[in-house]
Order: C-alpha cells, then structure tokens, then sequence
C-alpha cells in the first residue's frame, strides 16, 4: 500500500496530493497570471470610460498661449470617427456629456450654442482655426472650413486617431477658445 501511494505520489504534478482520478487543479501562478491579466483590462476599460488619458495634468499648451489663458476646463477625448473626417466634411462632432461638464461651465450668459458662438481652436503649434461652436438639434459641433484645414493638415484619420480638448477663456480678447492634441491609436 505503501508502495502504491508513493507511486501515486511521483505521477501527480503536486507532491503530496493523491488525485484520486480528479482532474488537475489549476496551479496557483496560472490563476495569479489570470486575475492580473483581468485587472489590467478592467484598469484599461476605466481609463477609456473617464474620457481622459491625461488623468489630472494639463495637456500641453503652445507656449504662445501660456499667458493668455483665463478659467479652463479639464482635458476630455474623443474618438474620431468617419464622419468627422469624411471628404469636405466642415463639422467636429462633440458629445453632449463633454459639452455639460467641460463647455457650458465656461461660456457667459449671452453665449448661446443654438445661434452658435465664434470659437479659435489652437493646434499644438499655436495654429489658429477660427470655427463656430454651435448645437444644431441634440448634438454640439465644432463647425467650420477650419476644420477640415486643421484633420488635412495634420493626417488625422476617423477610427485611427484621438483628439484630446481643452476648453479655455482666453484672457486677451476674452472669448472662448479650444486646443485640441491627439494622438494615434493601437493597432487593432
């Protein structure tokens, strides 16, 4: 018997644990390996979810705009899509919860986005595109033949590339003004 046992022993992929014709258990690294592997998905489907990869920092700002910057909002992305970016398309499409959190809070009482409101979109090397913020039915947009000048320009591309905004008052003139950044995304 004790021969057997031993034998049993020696065959299993665990010292001292006799399977009695059960199937192996997982080992403990395997299931390790697994719920870090979750975790890190879960932490990448947050980042994605708060809109932000810049977390709390401020994007980078043309160094020509750093004294001309009053009240701002927090960085916010989008995702480019097709429609963005299709041949002569004129308007950037902004969701609505971006807009509630980081635009109404900064616009004046007499700016009203259905008559739409004059808005300079800076690019990060200071380029200006004059462009009109308005909000035509349910969707806000950032409209304009800047625009185009501004995704042409720079090889932006619907599906491949994220912008980063950054909705500021611009202290001198005082008006309402964007930076806009991006970046590509993985490959898929």
């Amino acid at each position: 018997m004790a021969a057997q046992s031993q034998q049993l022993e020696q065959s299993s992929s665990y010292r001292g644990y006799v399977s009695f014709g059960l199937p192996p258990v997982p080992s403990l690294q395997h299931s390790t390996q697994f719920q870090e592997h979750a975790a890190q998905e879960a932490i990448a489907a947050l980042q994605v979810e708060q809109g932000s990869f810049y977390g709390s920092y401020t994007p980078p700002v043309p160094r020509s705009l750093q004294n001309l910057i009053g009240r701002c909002s927090e960085p916010f992305e989008k995702q480019l899509s097709g429609t963005d970016v299709a041949l002569g398309s004129t308007s950037l499409t902004i969701s609505k919860e971006d807009v509630k959190r980081h635009i109404l809070p900064l616009l004046k009482a007499n700016e009203v986005p259905e008559e739409g409101i004059q808005v300079t979109v800076y690019d990060i090397a200071g380029e200006e595109y004059p462009m009109l913020f308005k909000r035509r039915r349910y969707r806000y947009f950032l409209v304009g033949p800047k625009w185009r000048r501004l995704y042409q320009r720079h090889g932006l591309e619907g599906d491949q590339h994220s912008l980063t905004f950054w909705a500021f008052r611009k202290v001198r003139p005082e008006s309402l003004c964007f930076v806009i950044t991006w970046r590509r995304l993985p490959a898929r």
